[in-house]
């Protein structure tokens, strides 16, 4: 029973590039593809799950009929290394249409201008500032959803759902993304009638808080770059006696660093691209997880892993359909992406926007463990 189940999984799985390959050809031109992604640093804790997902898809659609080369480029949570990292890529395999990969968007713009100095394609896995697109104009694009819209959605969730008047902000003043995301929250949640009572930078060197500076709130919203920060900054927060509900983004979904600090305790949310686990009743998501589990020895998906499968299927898919792997015919192809069956949701890119319209997942936190909330798909949405 199980073999039969893990069998209709892995089929499932491998249908999801079927729309790219149709039919395999007896001998498909090779894709190369740079992955990009942090192996050290605080951003390897999103990277190197996504990094696996990547390497999943190459694999799945090796099997289908179209060889993947991914070829990673470690950026080691350095802007200067990428730079050099990727100029060194294409100069060194001229034939490789397009690079992939990164979490953080700082170090998806130093990507994104290495690659456009090489008039090569970058498709950011996981970066989500919405001013990439703009940074890099022709040459980057994001296969994730941009910070205005899972800020706006947070805060349409706070304030419907939670009935939050009244928000205390937090956030880590050292990065774009925490930056951005703390703007757009405070921007969408005023739209919606709320208020803003305190906004407070968090010490990054010890990840201390000004805690007196936060007056009474309903909730909390929290800014942090990745979940170890974020779990430090909660434990602040608790110790300091606050005790409402804690709310935050995508940087927060790493399942297994809040499975190991269960005395966090509970009553924490964040927004993300996709709830990835085995009681998602999804089918797609369903035999990716299978088929991850069962790829890496018993390790956990999460939905930085699911982008790295989505972004580099993306892209298998655009040379599929642009018939070769000419750079500017991928490039095109990939602009033109069209409800692509990804396991983070379906994927389009409308109006010749860089950023694909997706919906976005709330999960909760407590006692270490993650749960689904629901999806929401904003109203209303601040411009980048």
């Amino acid at each position: 029973m199980h073999m039969n189940w893990y069998r209709h999984s892995l089929f499932i799985v491998l249908s999801l590039l079927s729309v790219v390959l149709v039919r395999a050809e007896e001998e498909a031109t090779p894709v190369r593809l740079g992955a990009v992604f942090n192996l050290t640093g605080e951003l390897a804790v999103l990277d190197q799950t996504s990094l696996q997902g990547a390497q999943l898809a190459a694999k799945h659609a090796s099997a289908m009929g179209q060889p993947v080369e991914l070829v990673l480029i470690n950026g080691e949570s350095d802007a200067g290394l990428i730079k050099e990292k990727v100029t060194a890529f294409f100069e060194e395999h001229p034939d490789s249409p397009a690079i992939l990969g990164i979490s953080g968007s700082d170090l998806a713009r130093a990507a994104g201008q290495a690659a456009a100095g090489q008039e090569r394609t970058y498709l950011t896995s996981g970066a989500t500032s919405p001013k990439l697109p703009d940074d890099v104009p022709v040459y980057l694009y994001l296969a994730c959803f941009g910070d205005n819209v899972q800020a706006a959605a947070a805060a349409q969730w706070a304030y419907e759902n939670q009935g939050a008047r009244k928000v205390a902000v937090v956030y880590n003043p050292d990065h774009t993304y925490t930056r951005l995301l703390h703007q757009y929250f405070q921007e969408a949640f005023k739209k919606h009638g709320g208020e803003i009572v305190s906004v407070t930078p968090i010490v990054a060197e010890t990840y201390g808080i000004d805690t007196d500076s936060i007056a009474e709130a309903d909730l909390i919203f929290l800014a942090s770059e990745a979940t170890n920060g974020t779990v430090k900054a909660v434990r602040t927060l608790r110790e300091a006696g606050f005790t409402q509900p804690i709310l935050g983004g995508d940087g927060y979904d790493t399942p297994s660093v809040w499975a190991k600090n269960a005395d966090t305790g509970g009553d924490i949310y964040y927004t993300t691209h996709a709830y990835i686990a085995p009681d998602n009743p999804n089918p797609v998501v369903k035999a990716f997880y299978q088929a991850y589990v069962l790829e890496f020895n018993g390790l956990k998906p999460d939905s930085f892993s699911a982008l790295g499968y989505d972004a580099t299927g993306m892209l298998v898919d655009a040379v599929k359909r642009a018939g070769s792997t000419d750079s500017v015919a991928v490039r095109e192809a990939l602009g033109q992406t069209k409800d692509y069956p990804g396991v983070t949701g379906t994927i389009t890119y409308v109006g010749g926007s860089h950023i694909p319209l997706k919906p976005v997942a709330i999960l909760a936190v407590n006692d270490g463990q993650v749960s689904f909330v629901e999806e929401v798909l904003p109203k209303q949405v601040p411009k980048p």
